[in-house]
């Protein structure tokens, strides 16, 4: 994924996952990777740039994830790195109220089995506690049934998070994806080990606290734009603005492949609320 950025522009892209841009210009990081254009990083410790170095940070999709208690550092590490006077932070994850309105309106609608889906849509990733949870489980029910009008809504709202990993398929494919990918090999190994750790704990202690989710795949929290803007200007940013998918106050910014798809869609789906943050 590559697109000429002016030299002088330095883009971060926190919590990247399988989409960056391979680009001299653009910095990408995640706990784990394993492609040489991605750093490994503590993404919730101190990021590893000096003090208004960074012009853009690029996050999606990840907020959700951070414990509320580690927000606020969070915030303030990314303020912290933009450089004042135009250092801008688009951030990206899933709208709470754009959940809640689509919600009361298929349900008014009569269409249950989609307002059950966007039930699923804003919970599952909250509650659950083995990997994929419910929403994986429909997921691949849905690429084996290929009910064409109910696929076609659980692509609109979810976008690429449709997709099935090696934890869906057959085990001789995940073993070849191990092999292929020995970074994997470490947090499945300790999965299996907290697993038979967990045999000792009592049933209903089981049952109610251990979950086997992968690390990073949990909500830890729901946001909408009102909430998360307050927290930006209460750590600092001046201003933050709404975008849709497909704009951005970001001179050069690649919204194609980052945010737009090579269809035109928004690539993490219609669930997602696009803000950007201003620091001054």
């Amino acid at each position: 994924m590559k697109k000429p950025i002016a030299h002088h522009t330095l883009f971060v892209n926190i919590a990247c996952g399988s989409s960056y841009i391979e680009a001299p210009e653009w910095i990408n990081l995640d706990y784990r990777t394993t492609s040489s254009a991605v750093r490994r990083t503590n993404i919730l410790g101190p990021l590893p740039f000096g003090d208004g170095t960074v012009d853009v940070i690029y996050c999606s999709h990840f907020i959700e994830h951070i414990p509320r208690v580690r927000i606020p550092g969070f915030l303030m590490e990314c303020y912290r790195i933009l450089k004042p006077g135009g250092g801008i932070a688009r951030f990206v994850l899933p709208d709470f109220e754009e959940m809640c309105r689509e919600y009361i309106q298929q349900r008014e609608s009569g269409n249950h089995d989609k307002a059950d889906f966007v039930v699923m849509e804003m919970l599952d990733q909250c509650v659950r506690k083995e990997s994929g949870g419910q929403l994986g489980t429909l997921y691949k029910m849905l690429e084996e049934q290929r009910d064409a009008s109910i696929s076609e809504y659980v692509f609109e709202r979810c976008g690429e998070n449709v997709s099935y990993d090696y934890r869906d398929k057959e085990p001789e494919n995940r073993w070849l994806r191990l092999l292929k990918h020995p970074a994997y090999m470490l947090p499945y190994l300790e999965t299996k080990y907290c697993r038979f750790i967990s045999l000792l704990f009592p049933s209903a202690f089981r049952e109610q606290n251990v979950s086997f989710a992968q690390v990073g795949e949990k909500h830890a929290w729901l946001y909408d734009e009102h909430l998360l803007s307050s927290l930006l200007k209460k750590y600092g940013f001046a201003k933050v603005l709404r975008v849709s998918f497909d704009k951005t106050s970001i001179p050069d910014f690649p919204l194609h492949p980052l945010d737009v798809s090579a269809d035109g869609r928004p690539r993490k789906g219609r669930e997602s609320m696009y803000l950007e943050a201003f620091k001054v």
